[in-house]
Protein backbone atom coordinates (compact mmCIF):
# COMPACT_ATOMS: atom_id res chain seq x y z
CA UNK A 1 0.00 0.00 0.00
CA UNK A 2 2.84 2.44 0.72
CA UNK A 3 4.58 1.74 -2.27
CA UNK A 4 1.74 2.54 -4.29
CA UNK A 5 1.17 6.02 -2.34
CA UNK A 6 4.61 6.83 -3.28
CA UNK A 7 4.04 6.01 -7.09
CA UNK A 8 0.93 8.02 -6.85
CA UNK A 9 2.86 11.29 -5.46
CA UNK A 10 5.75 10.65 -8.04
CA UNK A 11 3.10 10.66 -10.82
CA UNK A 12 1.45 14.42 -9.26
CA UNK A 13 4.89 15.55 -9.20
CA UNK A 14 4.80 14.82 -12.76
CA UNK A 15 2.45 16.79 -13.99
CA UNK A 16 3.13 19.37 -12.09
CA UNK A 17 6.41 19.69 -13.54
CA UNK A 18 5.09 19.36 -16.94
CA UNK A 19 2.47 22.18 -16.49
CA UNK A 20 4.95 24.51 -15.43
CA UNK A 21 7.86 23.60 -18.33
CA UNK A 22 4.63 24.23 -20.75
CA UNK A 23 3.62 27.40 -18.93
CA UNK A 24 7.61 28.71 -19.35
CA UNK A 25 7.82 27.44 -23.52
CA UNK A 26 4.11 29.54 -24.27
CA UNK A 27 5.99 32.72 -22.45
CA UNK A 28 9.24 32.39 -24.62
CA UNK A 29 7.19 31.97 -27.70
CA UNK A 30 5.63 35.36 -27.61
CA UNK A 31 8.51 38.01 -26.91
CA UNK A 32 7.42 41.70 -26.43
CA UNK A 33 7.20 43.35 -29.59
CA UNK A 34 9.74 46.06 -29.86
CA UNK A 35 10.28 45.69 -33.82
CA UNK A 36 10.05 49.02 -35.90
CA UNK A 37 6.59 49.64 -38.14
CA UNK A 38 5.94 47.94 -40.97
CA UNK A 39 6.64 49.01 -44.14
CA UNK A 40 4.11 50.97 -46.62
CA UNK A 41 1.65 47.96 -48.02
CA UNK A 42 -0.13 48.84 -51.74
CA UNK A 43 -2.97 51.21 -50.75
CA UNK A 44 -6.43 50.94 -51.95
CA UNK A 45 -9.66 52.96 -52.13
CA UNK A 46 -9.92 54.13 -48.73
CA UNK A 47 -13.28 53.98 -46.78
CA UNK A 48 -15.68 57.19 -46.54
CA UNK A 49 -16.31 56.15 -42.88
CA UNK A 50 -14.34 55.35 -39.83
CA UNK A 51 -14.51 51.38 -39.04
CA UNK A 52 -14.74 50.55 -35.05
CA UNK A 53 -11.09 48.80 -34.47
CA UNK A 54 -10.77 45.78 -32.79
CA UNK A 55 -7.28 44.76 -30.52
CA UNK A 56 -4.60 42.48 -32.78
CA UNK A 57 -1.76 40.92 -30.92
CA UNK A 58 1.70 42.22 -31.54
CA UNK A 59 3.55 40.41 -34.33
CA UNK A 60 7.60 40.92 -35.48
CA UNK A 61 7.75 43.64 -38.32
CA UNK A 62 9.04 42.24 -41.34
CA UNK A 63 11.63 43.39 -43.18
CA UNK A 64 11.57 45.97 -46.04
CA UNK A 65 11.70 43.30 -48.61
CA UNK A 66 9.30 41.28 -46.82
CA UNK A 67 6.90 43.39 -48.38
CA UNK A 68 6.82 42.68 -51.95
CA UNK A 69 7.27 46.41 -53.24
CA UNK A 70 10.05 46.50 -50.56
CA UNK A 71 10.65 50.07 -49.96
CA UNK A 72 8.54 51.54 -52.87
CA UNK A 73 4.59 52.00 -52.72
CA UNK A 74 1.34 51.61 -54.91
CA UNK A 75 0.01 54.94 -55.50
CA UNK A 76 -1.92 56.87 -52.95
CA UNK A 77 -5.81 56.51 -53.36
CA UNK A 78 -7.95 58.46 -50.77
CA UNK A 79 -10.52 59.71 -52.60
CA UNK A 80 -11.42 62.67 -51.25
CA UNK A 81 -8.46 64.36 -52.07
CA UNK A 82 -8.45 63.26 -55.60
CA UNK A 83 -7.52 66.22 -57.90
CA UNK A 84 -8.42 65.72 -61.61
CA UNK A 85 -10.05 67.73 -64.07
CA UNK A 86 -12.47 65.62 -65.35
CA UNK A 87 -15.21 65.30 -68.08
CA UNK A 88 -18.24 62.89 -68.18
CA UNK A 89 -19.81 62.06 -71.82
CA UNK A 90 -22.96 60.64 -71.28
CA UNK A 91 -25.24 59.25 -73.76
CA UNK A 92 -28.81 60.54 -73.72
CA UNK A 93 -29.97 58.72 -77.03
CA UNK A 94 -33.07 56.81 -77.67
CA UNK A 95 -30.78 53.11 -76.96
CA UNK A 96 -30.35 54.00 -73.88
CA UNK A 97 -33.91 54.61 -72.45
CA UNK A 98 -34.92 57.08 -69.44
CA UNK A 99 -34.71 54.03 -67.00
CA UNK A 100 -30.86 53.28 -67.89
CA UNK A 101 -30.04 56.88 -68.13
CA UNK A 102 -31.27 57.27 -64.75
CA UNK A 103 -28.80 54.63 -63.45
CA UNK A 104 -26.00 56.28 -65.22
CA UNK A 105 -26.95 59.84 -63.46
CA UNK A 106 -27.02 57.67 -60.37
CA UNK A 107 -23.41 56.11 -60.90
CA UNK A 108 -21.79 59.02 -61.85
CA UNK A 109 -23.19 61.36 -58.81
CA UNK A 110 -22.40 58.14 -56.83
CA UNK A 111 -18.56 59.13 -57.37
CA UNK A 112 -18.97 62.64 -57.46
CA UNK A 113 -20.47 62.50 -54.01
CA UNK A 114 -17.51 61.64 -52.65
CA UNK A 115 -15.01 63.86 -54.25
CA UNK A 116 -13.95 67.58 -53.23
CA UNK A 117 -15.75 69.75 -56.15
CA UNK A 118 -14.04 73.42 -56.36
CA UNK A 119 -12.24 75.57 -58.78
CA UNK A 120 -9.45 76.03 -56.33
CA UNK A 121 -6.41 74.84 -55.85
CA UNK A 122 -5.07 72.13 -53.61
CA UNK A 123 -7.15 68.45 -53.08
CA UNK A 124 -9.81 69.84 -55.46
CA UNK A 125 -11.38 68.22 -58.45
CA UNK A 126 -13.43 70.20 -61.63
CA UNK A 127 -15.99 68.23 -63.67
CA UNK A 128 -17.70 69.22 -66.77
CA UNK A 129 -20.92 67.42 -68.27
CA UNK A 130 -21.48 66.58 -72.16
CA UNK A 131 -24.40 64.74 -73.19
CA UNK A 132 -24.87 63.40 -76.80
CA UNK A 133 -26.72 61.31 -79.27
CA UNK A 134 -26.32 62.43 -82.72
CA UNK A 135 -24.82 65.62 -81.85
CA UNK A 136 -23.01 66.86 -78.45
CA UNK A 137 -24.07 69.30 -75.66
CA UNK A 138 -22.14 71.02 -72.96
CA UNK A 139 -24.81 70.70 -70.48
CA UNK A 140 -22.24 72.60 -67.60
CA UNK A 141 -18.45 73.57 -67.83
CA UNK A 142 -15.88 73.87 -65.15
CA UNK A 143 -16.77 76.98 -63.21
CA UNK A 144 -20.56 75.51 -62.89
CA UNK A 145 -20.26 73.58 -60.12
CA UNK A 146 -18.51 74.22 -56.42
CA UNK A 147 -19.49 71.41 -54.46
CA UNK A 148 -20.89 68.27 -54.96
CA UNK A 149 -24.77 69.81 -54.12
CA UNK A 150 -24.80 71.68 -57.08
CA UNK A 151 -23.55 68.66 -59.22
CA UNK A 152 -26.90 66.65 -57.64
CA UNK A 153 -29.29 69.48 -58.94
CA UNK A 154 -27.64 69.51 -62.54
CA UNK A 155 -27.33 65.74 -63.43
CA UNK A 156 -30.53 64.49 -62.94
CA UNK A 157 -32.37 67.61 -64.85
CA UNK A 158 -30.40 65.68 -68.08
CA UNK A 159 -33.45 63.99 -70.06
CA UNK A 160 -33.22 61.00 -73.12
CA UNK A 161 -34.60 63.09 -76.20
CA UNK A 162 -36.65 60.06 -77.22
CA UNK A 163 -36.55 61.79 -80.98
CA UNK A 164 -32.90 61.07 -81.47
CA UNK A 165 -31.72 57.27 -81.80
CA UNK A 166 -28.13 58.34 -83.46
CA UNK A 167 -25.07 57.39 -81.07
CA UNK A 168 -22.48 59.82 -81.69
CA UNK A 169 -19.30 58.53 -79.60
CA UNK A 170 -17.24 60.93 -81.78
CA UNK A 171 -19.05 63.98 -81.43
CA UNK A 172 -19.30 63.59 -77.47
CA UNK A 173 -15.21 63.18 -77.27
CA UNK A 174 -14.86 65.90 -79.32
CA UNK A 175 -16.57 68.38 -77.23
CA UNK A 176 -15.02 67.09 -73.86
CA UNK A 177 -11.65 66.94 -75.87
CA UNK A 178 -12.34 70.96 -76.92
CA UNK A 179 -13.21 71.99 -73.13
CA UNK A 180 -9.92 69.82 -71.73
CA UNK A 181 -8.00 71.49 -74.07
CA UNK A 182 -9.43 75.34 -73.66
CA UNK A 183 -8.91 75.13 -70.06
CA UNK A 184 -5.51 76.08 -68.83
CA UNK A 185 -6.15 77.59 -65.18
CA UNK A 186 -4.57 73.75 -63.60
CA UNK A 187 -1.67 73.04 -65.63
CA UNK A 188 -0.89 70.71 -62.90
CA UNK A 189 -4.03 68.67 -62.77
CA UNK A 190 -4.21 65.26 -64.95
CA UNK A 191 -7.28 65.24 -67.34
CA UNK A 192 -9.51 62.47 -67.34
CA UNK A 193 -12.68 61.66 -69.49
CA UNK A 194 -15.25 59.35 -68.64
CA UNK A 195 -17.61 57.86 -71.52
CA UNK A 196 -21.29 56.32 -70.66
CA UNK A 197 -22.65 55.03 -73.88
CA UNK A 198 -25.66 52.23 -74.87
CA UNK A 199 -24.06 51.07 -78.14
CA UNK A 200 -20.78 51.15 -79.58
CA UNK A 201 -19.82 51.82 -84.10
CA UNK A 202 -15.96 52.16 -85.11
CA UNK A 203 -16.58 52.05 -88.58
CA UNK A 204 -17.03 54.98 -90.96
CA UNK A 205 -16.29 58.64 -90.95
CA UNK A 206 -17.83 58.76 -87.22
CA UNK A 207 -15.36 56.10 -86.02
CA UNK A 208 -13.90 57.47 -82.18
CA UNK A 209 -10.88 55.49 -82.54
CA UNK A 210 -8.64 58.06 -84.19
CA UNK A 211 -9.50 60.65 -81.81
CA UNK A 212 -9.32 58.30 -78.48
CA UNK A 213 -5.70 57.31 -79.87
CA UNK A 214 -4.44 60.88 -79.81
CA UNK A 215 -6.44 61.71 -76.75
CA UNK A 216 -4.23 58.86 -75.36
CA UNK A 217 -1.00 60.25 -76.79
CA UNK A 218 -2.26 63.39 -75.50
CA UNK A 219 -1.83 61.41 -71.90
CA UNK A 220 -5.87 62.05 -71.59
CA UNK A 221 -7.25 59.36 -69.22
CA UNK A 222 -10.25 57.78 -70.97
CA UNK A 223 -12.55 55.89 -68.87
CA UNK A 224 -15.34 53.93 -70.44
CA UNK A 225 -18.23 52.40 -69.15
CA UNK A 226 -20.75 50.24 -72.04
CA UNK A 227 -23.96 50.32 -70.56
CA UNK A 228 -25.52 47.21 -71.68
CA UNK A 229 -29.46 46.82 -71.48
CA UNK A 230 -30.81 43.81 -70.39
CA UNK A 231 -32.26 42.31 -72.74
CA UNK A 232 -29.96 43.93 -75.46
CA UNK A 233 -27.27 43.51 -77.42
CA UNK A 234 -23.76 43.10 -75.57
CA UNK A 235 -21.74 44.76 -79.14
CA UNK A 236 -21.36 47.92 -76.44
CA UNK A 237 -19.06 46.45 -74.67
CA UNK A 238 -16.11 46.86 -77.77
CA UNK A 239 -15.98 50.11 -76.52
CA UNK A 240 -13.68 49.30 -74.38
CA UNK A 241 -11.24 49.25 -77.55
CA UNK A 242 -11.01 53.72 -76.50
CA UNK A 243 -10.13 53.31 -73.57
CA UNK A 244 -7.16 54.07 -71.44
CA UNK A 245 -5.53 50.28 -70.98
CA UNK A 246 -7.23 49.07 -67.69
CA UNK A 247 -9.81 51.40 -67.54
CA UNK A 248 -13.05 49.87 -69.73
CA UNK A 249 -15.65 49.05 -67.28
CA UNK A 250 -19.23 47.75 -67.74
CA UNK A 251 -22.59 48.42 -65.59
CA UNK A 252 -23.05 45.31 -64.33
CA UNK A 253 -20.16 44.94 -62.83
CA UNK A 254 -20.46 44.76 -58.95
CA UNK A 255 -17.58 46.33 -57.99
CA UNK A 256 -18.45 49.17 -60.42
CA UNK A 257 -17.91 51.98 -58.21
CA UNK A 258 -14.38 51.17 -56.76
CA UNK A 259 -13.00 49.99 -59.88
CA UNK A 260 -13.58 54.00 -60.94
CA UNK A 261 -12.39 54.98 -58.34
CA UNK A 262 -9.19 53.27 -58.69
CA UNK A 263 -8.66 54.51 -62.20
CA UNK A 264 -8.93 57.97 -60.91
CA UNK A 265 -6.27 57.35 -58.44
CA UNK A 266 -4.21 56.08 -61.24
CA UNK A 267 -5.24 58.84 -63.15
CA UNK A 268 -4.13 61.27 -60.30
CA UNK A 269 -0.61 59.52 -59.58
CA UNK A 270 1.93 60.79 -61.59
CA UNK A 271 5.97 62.55 -61.71
CA UNK A 272 7.29 65.78 -61.73
CA UNK A 273 8.96 67.01 -65.07
CA UNK A 274 12.12 65.08 -66.19
CA UNK A 275 11.26 62.22 -63.38
CA UNK A 276 10.26 59.12 -64.14
CA UNK A 277 7.77 56.59 -62.88
CA UNK A 278 8.64 53.63 -61.53
CA UNK A 279 6.28 50.87 -63.30
CA UNK A 280 5.92 47.05 -63.71
CA UNK A 281 7.33 46.99 -67.04
CA UNK A 282 9.84 49.82 -68.19
CA UNK A 283 9.26 48.63 -71.92
CA UNK A 284 5.40 49.83 -71.53
CA UNK A 285 3.87 53.03 -70.93
CA UNK A 286 0.54 51.77 -70.28
CA UNK A 287 2.14 49.19 -67.59
CA UNK A 288 0.81 49.63 -63.70
CA UNK A 289 2.38 52.35 -62.27
CA UNK A 290 3.72 52.59 -59.00
CA UNK A 291 4.12 55.48 -56.17
CA UNK A 292 7.58 56.51 -56.85
CA UNK A 293 9.59 58.87 -59.68
CA UNK A 294 13.43 58.36 -60.25
CA UNK A 295 15.31 60.74 -61.54
CA UNK A 296 19.15 59.94 -63.23
CA UNK A 297 21.20 62.65 -63.21
CA UNK A 298 22.91 64.14 -66.42
CA UNK A 299 26.43 64.65 -64.59
CA UNK A 300 28.34 62.86 -62.46
CA UNK A 301 29.35 62.97 -58.72
CA UNK A 302 31.14 61.45 -55.70
CA UNK A 303 28.34 59.17 -53.91
CA UNK A 304 28.54 61.70 -50.62
CA UNK A 305 27.64 64.60 -53.03
CA UNK A 306 25.41 63.00 -54.60
CA UNK A 307 23.32 61.85 -51.65
CA UNK A 308 23.00 66.06 -50.69
CA UNK A 309 22.45 66.47 -54.68
CA UNK A 310 19.14 64.44 -54.15
CA UNK A 311 17.81 65.92 -51.66
CA UNK A 312 17.63 69.30 -53.90
CA UNK A 313 16.17 67.89 -56.54
CA UNK A 314 12.63 67.48 -55.22
CA UNK A 315 11.14 68.19 -52.24
CA UNK A 316 11.29 64.75 -50.41
CA UNK A 317 13.41 63.71 -53.03
CA UNK A 318 16.56 61.15 -52.01
CA UNK A 319 18.76 58.83 -52.80
CA UNK A 320 17.21 55.97 -54.96
CA UNK A 321 16.54 52.40 -53.61
CA UNK A 322 16.68 48.85 -55.32
CA UNK A 323 14.82 46.25 -52.65
CA UNK A 324 13.18 44.02 -55.18
CA UNK A 325 14.53 42.72 -58.13
CA UNK A 326 11.81 44.64 -60.06
CA UNK A 327 12.94 47.73 -59.27
CA UNK A 328 16.62 46.77 -59.43
CA UNK A 329 15.62 45.68 -63.57
CA UNK A 330 13.52 49.04 -63.75
CA UNK A 331 16.45 50.98 -62.59
CA UNK A 332 19.01 49.74 -65.24
CA UNK A 333 16.68 49.57 -68.32
CA UNK A 334 16.64 53.28 -67.17
CA UNK A 335 20.00 54.13 -67.01
CA UNK A 336 20.54 52.64 -70.47
CA UNK A 337 17.96 54.00 -72.49
CA UNK A 338 18.77 57.80 -70.78
CA UNK A 339 22.21 57.20 -71.10
CA UNK A 340 23.94 59.29 -73.26
CA UNK A 341 27.85 58.01 -73.39
CA UNK A 342 26.91 53.95 -72.65
CA UNK A 343 28.15 54.54 -69.23
CA UNK A 344 25.27 52.55 -67.06
CA UNK A 345 27.04 52.46 -63.87
CA UNK A 346 25.42 54.55 -61.49
CA UNK A 347 25.07 55.37 -57.36
CA UNK A 348 22.35 53.88 -55.55
CA UNK A 349 21.47 55.44 -51.78
CA UNK A 350 22.93 52.01 -49.79
CA UNK A 351 25.85 52.45 -47.52
CA UNK A 352 27.61 50.88 -44.60
CA UNK A 353 27.07 52.78 -41.70
CA UNK A 354 27.73 51.34 -38.09
CA UNK A 355 28.12 48.22 -39.12
CA UNK A 356 25.36 47.47 -41.20
CA UNK A 357 24.10 48.52 -44.50
CA UNK A 358 21.48 50.59 -45.27
CA UNK A 359 19.56 52.90 -47.54
CA UNK A 360 18.71 56.07 -47.46
CA UNK A 361 15.37 57.34 -46.99
CA UNK A 362 12.97 60.78 -47.38
CA UNK A 363 14.15 61.84 -43.89
CA UNK A 364 17.82 62.58 -43.69
CA UNK A 365 18.04 61.26 -40.19
CA UNK A 366 16.25 58.17 -41.05
CA UNK A 367 17.70 54.98 -42.35
CA UNK A 368 16.70 51.71 -43.22
CA UNK A 369 18.66 48.47 -42.72
CA UNK A 370 19.16 46.19 -45.67
CA UNK A 371 16.28 43.74 -46.19
CA UNK A 372 16.64 40.02 -47.44
CA UNK A 373 16.60 40.80 -51.61
CA UNK A 374 20.41 41.77 -52.36
CA UNK A 375 21.75 41.98 -55.74
CA UNK A 376 25.75 41.85 -54.70
CA UNK A 377 28.35 40.91 -57.75
CA UNK A 378 30.13 38.06 -57.22
CA UNK A 379 32.83 38.81 -54.39
CA UNK A 380 30.61 41.66 -52.26
CA UNK A 381 30.39 42.84 -50.31
CA UNK A 382 33.91 44.00 -49.85
CA UNK A 383 34.07 46.60 -47.42
CA UNK A 384 37.82 47.76 -47.94
CA UNK A 385 37.00 48.95 -51.13
CA UNK A 386 34.46 51.39 -50.14
CA UNK A 387 31.32 51.96 -47.95
CA UNK A 388 29.27 53.18 -50.39
CA UNK A 389 27.63 51.07 -53.19
CA UNK A 390 26.96 51.69 -56.96
CA UNK A 391 25.57 49.34 -59.93
CA UNK A 392 28.51 48.21 -61.91
CA UNK A 393 29.47 45.69 -64.15
CA UNK A 394 32.42 42.88 -62.86
CA UNK A 395 32.09 39.80 -64.77
CA UNK A 396 30.42 40.00 -68.43
CA UNK A 397 27.65 42.33 -68.78
CA UNK A 398 25.63 41.72 -65.19
CA UNK A 399 24.96 45.06 -63.26
CA UNK A 400 25.14 44.59 -59.51
CA UNK A 401 25.96 45.83 -56.34
CA UNK A 402 29.21 46.94 -56.41
CA UNK A 403 31.11 48.60 -52.98
CA UNK A 404 32.76 51.73 -53.86
CA UNK A 405 34.86 54.79 -52.59
CA UNK A 406 32.28 57.69 -51.37
CA UNK A 407 34.02 60.08 -53.65
CA UNK A 408 34.22 58.14 -56.84
CA UNK A 409 32.59 60.24 -59.56
CA UNK A 410 29.14 58.54 -61.24
CA UNK A 411 26.01 59.56 -62.36
CA UNK A 412 23.71 58.62 -59.66
CA UNK A 413 19.96 57.95 -59.15
CA UNK A 414 17.34 60.16 -57.45
CA UNK A 415 13.85 59.33 -56.32
CA UNK A 416 10.69 60.69 -55.02
CA UNK A 417 7.06 60.07 -53.99
CA UNK A 418 4.57 60.49 -57.22
CA UNK A 419 1.73 63.58 -57.48
CA UNK A 420 -1.02 61.77 -55.91
CA UNK A 421 -4.04 62.07 -53.84
CA UNK A 422 -1.68 61.78 -50.53
CA UNK A 423 0.99 64.43 -52.62
CA UNK A 424 -0.45 67.79 -53.62
CA UNK A 425 2.57 68.91 -56.08
CA UNK A 426 1.80 72.26 -57.45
Amino acid sequence: MTAFKNILIFAIFLVALNKKVTSQSTTDIFPDDTTTPPPLQPSTVQPSTVQPSTAQPPSPSPSPSANPLGLDRECACTVEKIWLDIVAVIDISKSITQEGLAQVQANLDTIVHRLNISSTIGYNSRISIVSFASNSTTVAGFNAFNSSDDFDETIFNINVNTADDKVNILSGLQTANSILGSSSDFPNRRRVVILYTSAYDNGGFKSPIPLAQQMREDNVKLITVAFAQSMGSSDVDAVSELAWPGFAFTNNQTDLIDQMYNALCQANCFCPPNWRQFTSNYTNKYAHGYGNCLYYSSISAGWTAASFACRKEAPGAYFGTETTPMKSAFNLAYSKDISVNNQYSYHIGLELKNGQYSWQTNNASVVLPLGSYTNWNPGYPNSQIGACVKVDKVLGNSYKWTNENCWTALNYMCEVKTCDTDNYCA
